[in-house]
């Protein structure tokens, strides 16, 4: 009980001093591991009390498991949404003037805008955008080629003003060659990469590059995948929403609110505790072959797109820093069979550098990690070369 009582006062408390959103769905959905715990110390004192106790007992824990946990969403809300703007209490992170709603794509870069990004003793910087909705790039009217690239926060440049994100990086050394558009954008999925291509499919032109450059795990934050979709915070303050869905050759919208399950993808999957994670691994292992196989088609679509205007069309995963550490990718794609290339194969031979490659909080890459992505993005782009 008194651990319960601990957990129902630190949610409060990190809704009103952080904006991270990983302390705020740790301190909730913990609660969900302890009374799973709680459960198999159940299962053991059935050895010495008998299975009376035992049953009584797990009806107890069953009984108050929902209406803690609504508890709890509750005081993070109040400490998030109404008590903090009352205090004045200063704000961690800001992101404004960034995105706005869209209908097609759910969110949208504001077009012309000038925006800003701010993390407490990270980076505090302005992003640039072009009439467009894209990050800024000075282009060259002489080149002939332009390589157009869809990602999300990694390509986009989360954290990095304009001058210093890889792609304008890669802009100044090839833009004798190409000229280069950053079509990334923070949060994007798969669907939404596809659908921003469709919105700009005027700008690519025959001759042309077509990029998808996601982090392997973006390119499973797809409807089917649902995970990131399916936060507590995401859902308060976006639960309205509708995200697209492709099926039977044509983009279908489908409710946030309806393709979130409380218990297992509100609380299991986004638990980052043994159970969680347990849970979260057989989740992505009995969907694989489902995944694999609508990835496929959409990605499929993608490029069906990119030559009907004569361009080229390339998959290319992000490596992050760990990956680079660990010598693969967080999420498996050894089922995809659409070709693919990634960029471990450029990941630095001096691991220890790694190191100063993301933001402590953020996980994002810093200014020496763009600079490491524009250097391998660089040598990729040599290999095509005659």
């Amino acid at each position: 009980m008194s651990a319960s009582l601990l957990l129902a006062v630190n949610p409060l408390s990190h809704g009103l001093f952080f904006d991270d959103w990983r302390l705020l769905h740790m301190a909730f959905y913990v609660l969900a591991d302890l009374y799973l715990l709680a459960v198999i110390g159940l299962g053991l004192w059935h050895a010495r009390s008998g299975w009376r106790a035992c049953f009584v007992g797990s009806v107890i824990l069953a009984g108050l498991f929902i209406p803690v946990m609504l508890a709890l969403e509750i005081l993070i809300y109040i400490g998030d949404q109404v008590v903090r703007p009352m205090t004045g209490i200063p704000v961690e992170r800001v992101i404004e003037n960034v995105n706005q709603p869209h209908e097609r794509l759910v969110w949208a870069p504001i077009p012309n805008a000038v925006g800003r990004a701010f993390v407490a003793g990270e980076f505090d910087v302005q992003y640039f955008f072009d009439d467009r909705g894209r990050k800024r790039i000075a282009q060259n009217p002489a080149t002939g080629k332009t390589l157009h690239v869809f990602g999300a926060s990694y390509i986009f440049g989360h954290g990095i003003a304009n001058a210093d994100t890889a792609l304008n990086l890669l802009a100044e050394r090839t833009n004798h060659r190409f000229n280069v558009q950053n079509y990334g954008v923070s949060g994007y999925g798969l669907e939404q990469m596809v659908l921003r291509m469709e919105d700009n499919f005027d700008q690519i032109r025959d001759g042309d590059l077509v990029y998808f450059i996601p982090t392997a795990s973006s390119l499973a934050r797809n409807t089917i995948h649902r995970k990131h979709r399916c936060k507590g915070r995401f859902l308060r303050n976006r639960g309205d929403r509708v995200i697209p869905f492709y099926e039977d050759g044509e983009w279908r919208r489908v409710s946030l609110r309806d393709e979130c399950r409380f218990l297992t993808d509100l609380v299991l999957r986004n638990s980052e505790l043994i159970f969680g994670r347990i849970y979260d691994r057989y989740f992505t292992w009995s969907i694989q072959e489902e995944l694999d196989r609508y990835t496929d088609t959409v990605l499929n679509l993608a490029r069906s797109l990119a030559e009907a205007r004569g361009a080229a069309f390339r998959l290319l995963f992000m490596a992050r820093p760990g990956e680079c550490r660990d010598g693969k990718h967080d999420t498996d794609w050894s089922g995809l069979t659409f070709p693919h290339e990634t960029l471990l194969d450029y990941c630095p031979a001096d691991l220890s550098v790694l190191d100063g490659f993301s933001f402590p909080i953020e996980w994002h890459l810093t200014v020496a990690g763009n600079r490491w992505a524009a250097d391998a993005l660089e040598k990729h782009f040599r290999q095509l070369e005659p």
